[in-house]
């Protein structure tokens, strides 16, 4: 099957200007080296903190990234910043996230995985309908009944084979991004969670 064949499951709205402009600045600080993201684990729980790296900056990028801490309201003196999963920062030393659910993104990457026909047809797995051409999608997964010659990843479930190529960047940078937004959901106050108790007799 076309790798550029994928089945979406939802209309995406357009981001915020503000937002893609910002995506593009961090993405370029990123490429120089002087932004990034850290994950560390200390008693069984992942952190994860922002850095912003200023020495040796180019002045156009060094202009860029002062725009971003006042965007994000960023005291302008530090360098480090925790992360955290939520709608509003509690200082100026936090950036908070708040992305679609785990389980909603898990199923929009899910539309880019190559369906067996096989699968399709017994009904282990819905078919979603319209076809839409992407040349480049953020992460794509092949399947195949026969096991694949050392895949970056790979799976295998209900008798066929699903894996991403060792060569696929994109791919491998999307599972990057969701470990990291996996790691920041842990961060979020857990208090108020609906507690469910099951009767045993």
């Amino acid at each position: 099957m076309d790798s550029r064949i994928v089945r979406w499951g939802g209309r995406l709205r357009p981001a915020d200007p503000e937002f893609e402009w910002m995506v593009h600045a961090l993405g370029r600080a990123q490429a120089s080296g002087h932004v990034g993201i850290r994950i560390t684990r200390e008693n069984n729980k992942d952190s994860a903190a922002f850095f912003f790296h200023d020495e040796d900056v180019d002045p156009g990028l060094a202009e860029e990234m002062k725009e971003v801490r006042r965007t994000l309201r960023l005291d302008p003196k530090k360098q480090e910043f925790r992360v955290a999963f939520g709608a509003t920062a509690a200082n100026d030393n936090e950036i908070t996230i708040l992305s679609r659910s785990i389980v909603r993104i898990l199923s929009e990457l899910s539309t880019h995985v190559v369906v067996p026909g096989e699968h399709l047809k017994c009904g282990i797995a819905p078919d979603l309908g319209d076809v839409i051409d992407v040349s480049e999608p953020p992460f794509h997964v092949c399947s195949s009944c026969e096991e694949p010659d050392d895949p970056f990843v790979s799976v295998f479930y209900e008798g066929y084979w699903f894996w991403v190529e060792k060569s696929d960047f994109r791919s491998k940078r999307t599972i990057a991004y969701l470990l990291a937004l996996l790691a920041l959901s842990d961060t979020g106050s857990k208090d108020g969670l609906p507690v469910i108790t099951i009767q045993a007799n």
